[in-house]
């Protein structure tokens, strides 16, 4: 009896998304907030940049419209992985009232239903964290 072996669909790239708010807890010095993805397996696609000071999970919001803007025109479908739980999951829940109170989760839930390959994702570990501490070191942040 022959066994017929079917492939397995690949998974969708995985994208770890991270922020970083720069100087926050010195008083008289202007906070920078820097973005970033790292795009596992795919090295050419990781990047990240600079943006005002924001609070934390509005950073982290900004993170993910970011990977989402530089990303949807390049791969089909991909799954962005956030370690902030909180930001994960009003994004899941699609809470449009929220929505209204943040634009920028507005904009995140538009792309969410405007391209159906986009999944969300909570971690504890995010790699994305190593990627900004170095693309910290790399760029100067203009003060």
């Amino acid at each position: 009896m022959a066994s017929s072996t079917t492939p397995e669909p690949s998974k969708p790239p995985r994208v770890y998304v991270d922020a970083r708010i720069k100087d926050r807890d010195k008083t008289n010095v202007p906070m920078t907030t820097v973005v970033g993805f790292v795009v596992k397996g795919r090295q050419e696609l990781d990047t990240a940049t600079i943006l005002e000071a924001i609070q934390s999970d509005e950073a982290e919001l900004n993170a993910v419209h970011f990977a989402i803007q530089q990303l949807k025109d390049k791969l089909t479908e991909f799954t962005i992985i956030c370690d902030h739980d909180s930001v994960v999951s009003i994004i899941n829940r699609g809470s449009e009232k929220a929505a209204r109170r943040r634009p920028i989760l507005s904009k995140i839930l538009s792309e969410k239903k405007a391209y159906l390959g986009i999944k969300f994702e909570g971690l504890e570990k995010n790699p994305a964290h190593t990627f900004l501490k170095k693309w910290l070191k790399e760029h100067a942040i203009p003060k």
